[in-house]
């Protein structure tokens, strides 16, 4: 597959210019087996958060293949896979950099890619790259909209979060096939060591080291004549002929012993037909890595030469002190063999348990990195429920404001009719009275007028001082905005010194405030607006309550005097005014109840405007707190091993030497380099070396003592431990003694095999007369250098104050100037 992979690679080199590590970008694609499988829940899950995130119709993750975009999970696309050239999703591979294009059907680069010509018309598209272990770009999250849409910081921050979600998916898939690859060696070395095993030309037999079998091949089997179930039950001390073995626990002893390696004798081994067979029996002792004796590799093979006649016991025993011993050379090789086989096989065994018990922790690691994504995803999902309830609340409080609205509008509606029926009331009543009416009904309608004038007018007069109050408090209301425009303006000032990240939401907090100003001056209107409304309201009752006064003074005023037609003439004409007053009452009435509705209506657009611009705002600047936050991480960790850098180790040096010389509290310094580093990254591979640094830096995270020790990456394969506390040179030789075991037990499982590497260690403890923290780092420093000359793989420690020498490596650790 590979040589097919590249030479399509090769091809498309010399058509365009494509990464010159396209090949390992396809090898790796293909190597995670994820290509053409079904739809995952989990892939799925990422996409659905994603898209109700940022409100698009198109959300997918895509993995670009040698010539087609293959889409593992999509929503709001029909297609199963898209032509490779000159698509969106290739461009973002290609520029190992997240995409964002305004109106792709306007951009000629994407002329030719099926969802911006097709069906699908995508106008609008923002790409965030994935990435593997290696970072080898595998494909795209994206985001689609069929309407010009321009992403901006915020979309493309929220998009990137999602997106490291899915590169976790992506790693837990590639760690499961690595696993797989080197448990598929592992068990074909199982395979070829049992085929070497029982297709040997003599016999082997493993038997514990008290002589009893274990397991045996079919040479062994036919020579003696016994089933592999049978031999099993039988030992070989009780095989052996009497004769025979005193000489062969002899010669076990001194093996046992370490005082030979091995041992061949000739033998006489029972057979199952009860006849002794003579044999040339070779015997070693597998050890394991502790030297510690396992079991007995015991190879044999029949001799043809000797004489059938039976002899003696005295003669066997003879012959068997005598006689030379015999030394096949098909024995000792097969001897060689078996033993070379063995150690391969133990080795393949270890190798992979190592794989086994790595792959158990990778996917340890990665369940525990999905439960957190999951509870990530489960917390947004929660959060975005709970704003769609939030908004469910506010459209029913909008329909209840609504329903009041117009069952206030059906009361004010009732009480115009109500005033209409007064009216006809009152007019029919004035047509019945036309007919007489006394001079001294006249003189009092026209007092009641008068006094019903005067009332108005003291009316007038506390309505104008009413305004006055009013025109002194939006006075007051308008100094008070100014203040806070100045504050505002203040405030500007200082955002305008942030990032343009910054910029940006202060702009929208700036648009904020004007649309609170502007809710608030509407406000005031309509708060005004209510008022006149409601003096109106009163006047118009004012009004009714002294036409009713002179309607009844005038029916009193009939039961006792006529009245002429003349001033009956002027009465009507007093009352038509009045009458005429009143409707003009009750048209400003009508006029101020439209104008209170335009403006409630107007409030209310105004208000959830605001809502979803402060909705805008809380997510920009949550999107701001992460990225800041992640910025500062970033500056005082390092990419790779995530132990805080050389800019934070050295700040915490001198705190810590500041500390020892005002409250007398001590700390250690260890200094620790991966030995023959360059010659690792020369014959592995830089990746490899990156490996060693990454479980360096895993191994010193577990070995400190507390959470006040702080572990660190200085550069290169250059590593420290600073240690507070309860800290002497015992304490600081244990915590360098476990770091050094722990290297011994972590091999990596690389192409070319295991790789055990080592490092070797140099310490210093401030002391009373000598704290100062380039002193004590020089000391460690030294005592690093002698375990290296020492021959490295060990641990050093300076005890003795020696004047600092400004090497090139604590130059590098002086900390920044201050800012």
């Amino acid at each position: 597959m590979r040589a097919a992979l590249e030479t399509t690679a090769d091809v498309a080199l010399q058509e365009e210019s494509v990464p010159v590590d396209e090949t390992e970008r396809l090898v790796a694609l293909h190597r995670l087996g994820i290509l053409d499988t079904p739809p995952s829940a989990a892939f799925d899950g990422v996409t659905r958060l994603a898209q109700a995130a940022l409100q698009v119709p198109i959300l997918c993750v895509s993995l670009v293949d040698q010539s087609r975009v293959w889409f593992k999970s999509r929503i709001g696309l029909s297609v199963r896979e898209t032509p490779r050239r000159g698509s969106l999703c290739d461009h973002v591979v290609w520029a190992r950099e997240p995409l964002i294009v305004r109106d792709a059907a306007t951009d000629a680069r994407f002329a030719n890619d099926p969802l911006v010509s097709g069906s699908q018309h995508v106008h609008s598209y923002l790409g965030i790259p994935l990435f593997t272990r290696d970072r080898l770009p595998m494909g795209t999250l994206c985001a689609m909209d069929t309407q010009i849409r321009a992403f901006g910081e915020v979309e493309q921050v929220v998009l990137s979060e999602f997106a490291k979600i899915a590169e976790d998916l992506l790693s837990a898939k590639e760690l499961a096939a690595k696993s797989d690859g080197v448990l598929q060696y592992a068990m074909e070395r199982e395979k070829l060591f049992r085929d070497t095993f029982e297709q040997a030309p003599v016999g082997i037999v493993h038997t514990s080291l008290h002589g009893l079998i274990l397991r045996m091949n079919q040479r062994a089997c036919a020579l003696l004549g016994y089933s592999p179930a049978e031999l099993r039950e039988l030992s070989i001390p009780s095989i052996t002929h009497p004769e025979d073995l005193a000489h062969n626990i002899r010669e076990f002893k001194r093996t046992l012993a370490g005082e030979i390696d091995s041992y061949r004798l000739e033998q006489r081994l029972l057979a199952k037909d009860k006849r002794y067979v003579r044999t040339a029996l070779s015997v070693a002792i597998k050890r394991a890595p502790s030297r510690q004796p396992d079991y007995n590799i015991v190879t044999f093979e029949a001799i043809t030469a000797a004489p059938a006649a039976p002899v003696t016991a005295a003669a066997s025993n003879k012959a068997a002190e005598t006689a030379p011993v015999v030394r096949t050379s098909e024995g000792e090789e097969a001897l060689r063999a078996a033993q070379k086989l063995l150690e391969a096989r133990e080795k393949s065994l270890a190798e992979s348990r190592s794989s086994i018990e790595a792959r158990e922790k990778s996917l340890l690691e990665a369940r525990a990195s999905i439960d957190v994504r999951e509870r990530v995803l489960g917390e947004t999902r929660s959060a975005l429920e709970g704003r769609e309830k939030a908004l469910a609340d506010g459209r029913a409080a909008l329909e209840a404001r609504d329903k009041s609205l117009r069952e206030a509008r059906s009361a004010i509606e009732a009480r115009e009719k109500s005033l209409a029926d007064a009216q006809t009331a009152f007019d029919a009543r004035q047509k019945s009275e036309k007919q007489a009416a006394p001079k001294a009904r006249e003189k009092a309608l026209e007092k009641s007028l008068s006094e019903a004038q005067a009332a108005l007018k003291e009316r007038d007069k506390g309505a104008a001082e009413r305004q006055a109050a009013l025109d002194a408090r939006e006075k007051s209301v308008g100094e008070k905005q100014a203040a806070l425009d100045a504050r505002d303006k203040a405030a500007a000032e200082k955002q305008a010194a942030l990032d343009a990240r910054d910029k940006a939401a202060a702009d929208r907090q700036a648009g904020i405030e004007a649309r609170e100003k502007a809710v608030g001056e509407k406000q005031a209107a309509l708060d005004a607006r209510e008022k006149l409304l409601a003096e109106a309201q009163g006047a118009l009752k004012d009004r009714e309550k002294s036409v009713s006064e002179a309607q009844a003074s005038l029916k009193e005023r009939d039961e006792r005097s006529g009245d002429s037609q003349t001033a009956l003439k002027e009465r009507d004409k007093a009352v038509a005014d009045a009458q005429q007053a009143a409707r003009s009452a009750e048209d400003a009435l009508r006029n101020a109840q439209e104008d209170l509705r335009s403006v409630q209506a107007t409030l209310r657009d105004t208000q959830e405007a605001l809502r979803d611009a402060q909705d805008l705002y809380r997510e920009a600047q949550a999107a701001q707190q992460a990225a800041n936050a992640k910025l500062a991480q970033e500056s005082a960790n390092d990419a790779l091993t995530v132990l805080p850098n050389r800019r934070t180790f050295s700040r915490r040096g001198e705190q810590a030497a500041n500390a020892m010389r005002q409250s007398r509290k001590p700390y250690g310094l260890i200094l620790l380099d991966v030995d023959n580093f360059k010659q690792v990254n020369e014959e592995y591979g830089h990746d490899v070396g990156d490996d060693v640094l990454r479980t360096l830096g895993n191994i010193l995270s577990t070995q400190l003592r507390n959470s006040s020790d702080m572990a660190a990456r200085l550069g290169g394969d250059e590593f420290a431990v600073l240690c507070f506390g309860d800290i002497n040179e015992q304490t600081l030789h244990d915590v360098a003694e476990r770091v050094h075991g722990q290297i011994g037990k972590a091999p990596l499982a690389t192409p070319k095999g295991l790789l055990r590497f080592t490092g070797s260690f140099g310490l210093a403890l401030s002391i009373a007369d000598d704290c100062d923290w380039k002193s004590v780092y020089s000391r460690a420093d030294a005592a690093l250098r002698e375990a290296k000359n020492a021959g490295k793989d060990r641990i050093s420690f300076g005890r003795s104050p020696t004047k600092t020498s400004v090497t090139a490596r604590l130059r590098a650790l002086s900390p920044p100037p201050a800012v």
